[in-house]
């Protein structure tokens, strides 16, 4: 039963860091986004419904123009 505990915790470990990292590098140009809590990123951020499209060997998400933040989202496309 510790092993099950011990890797939850480090998943979790993982996915906060992530995020911190995610508001550290990618959204320093947006204050309130670098700033937010957890929640408020997973609605912004992940909460997206957009679908997965394939073309030229990658996979893309095809966002909608009228998402909210479809300008954060196109800014960081190569």
């Amino acid at each position: 039963m510790f092993a099950i505990n011990q890797a939850w915790l480090a998943c979790a470990l993982t996915a906060i860091d992530l995020l911190a990292w995610t508001q550290t590098i990618l959204l320093n140009n947006y204050p309130a986004l670098a700033k937010a809590e957890p929640k408020t990123l997973r609605y912004r951020l992940l909460h997206v419904a957009a679908p997965r499209v394939r073309g030229g060997r990658r996979l893309r998400l095809k966002i909608g123009r009228t998402w909210h933040w479809a300008a954060l989202s196109s800014r960081r496309q190569g």
